[in-house]
């Protein structure tokens, strides 16, 4: 009876020391989110339509609050990035944002060269990612290449 009880005590104790246990069977961990962009189409009127696409590491459901980040194109500041949210995003989920920019005068000259001449260009985002439970604020630094879409004028991804 002593020995069972012991046991019991043990087991309780050390099941105490593990932490949480996420929905994927991980422990809790929260980790900062990425920001990138998905995709990119050049309107008419010469605005963009971005396509940002932000990434929840964490093992656990964030509730994402407000992203502001820089997009920069080949080194040429494009513009600011900037949107409010209020969504829950499960565990290793990822959720595209949809969104208008009018790009600065000479990352839309790089964009447009780009297109015209068929190439990839590089891009990078720079800020800031909140999020509104947990609470919590990371630095997003993201670097990537956008390439012109075949059959989709003025689109790159």
């Amino acid at each position: 009876m002593l020995r069972a009880l012991f046991l019991t005590a043990l087991t309780i104790l050390l099941a105490g020391c593990g932490g949480g246990i996420g929905s994927q069977g991980l422990p809790e961990r929260v980790w900062p989110p990425q920001t990138r962009l998905q995709e990119l189409a050049v309107q008419a009127d010469g605005s963009w339509r971005v396509v940002v696409r932000l990434t929840n590491f964490s093992t656990v459901k964030v509730r994402y609050g407000r992203i502001d980040v820089r997009l920069d194109i080949e080194g040429t500041p494009a513009g600011p990035i900037v949107f409010e949210t209020d969504i829950g995003m499960a565990a290793g989920a990822a959720e595209p944002f949809d969104m208008t920019l009018r790009p600065h005068a000479d990352a839309a000259r790089t964009i447009e060269r780009a297109l015209a001449e068929g190439r990839s260009v590089r891009y990078s985002v720079t800020g800031e990612a909140a999020a509104l439970e947990p609470r919590g604020r990371w630095p997003q630094q993201f670097e990537g290449v956008l390439t012109p879409v075949p059959g989709l004028s003025g689109v790159l991804r």
